[in-house]
Parts: structure tokens; C-alpha cells; sequence
């Protein structure tokens, strides 16, 4: 049996289309602008896109700085432990709605 990965954050997607990608089975959702979300999760981890290419797991010290609490976000580093394999690679069609959604966030 393959290894199944454990997403640690609450999932959370950038659009209906890779909600339907990831499950299976119909699901309620609700939509809201993602710095709503970021805000009203404080402190939780969030998992953008889970078993989709292009997912990206949250953290809550990384949402503090996306929102501006904790300063700039690129100008900090976490050290991973654990024996997980990290693997950093560049996609090659990012989804065009996460890449809107994000250049929003930043933009505030």
C-alpha cells in the first residue's frame, strides 16, 4: 500500500473546482475572501488545496505575517524536523484563481 499523507492544517481551496478535484463525495462549503478567513482562523494551521498539485500547508506564525502582525514573511525561515522528505519544485500551470487570491491578499 502507498504511503498516505496526513494534511495537518483545516483544507481550505481556491475555488469549487479543486474542492470537487479533491473529495470524492458532495460537500458543504462556504466561500468567503481568504484574508476573512486567515483572520477568523487565527491560530490554526490551513491547508490550501489538499492531494491537489499545488497544495501549500499554512501555518499559524505564516498567516500572522500574511496578515501583517509579525512583519514580513520572507524575512523569516522554520527549520522542518521530522524525516519528512521536503521537496520544492515549481508548478507548471499555478492556478490562475490562487494566483489572483494571493496577489489580492498581498496587495493590502
Amino acid at each position: 500500500m502507498g504511503k498516505r499523507r496526513r494534511y495537518l492544517g483545516d483544507p481550505i481551496f481556491t475555488s469549487l473546482e479543486a474542492l470537487q478535484q479533491a473529495v470524492a463525495d458532495e460537500q458543504a462549503f462556504v466561500m468567503m475572501p481568504a484574508r476573512t478567513l486567515m483572520a477568523m482562523t487565527l491560530g490554526e494551521s490551513l491547508f490550501l488545496n489538499p492531494k491537489l498539485p499545488s497544495g501549500k500547508e499554512f501555518t499559524p506564525r505564516e498567516i500572522s505575517h500574511l496578515l501583517g502582525e509579525e512583519g514580513s514573511p520572507l524575512s523569516t525561515q522554520t527549520v522542518l524536523e521530522g524525516g519528512e522528505a521536503l521537496l520544492l519544485s515549481e508548478v507548471a500551470e499555478p492556478p490562475a484563481q490562487m494566483v489572483d487570491s494571493l496577489t489580492t491578499l498581498f496587495k493590502r
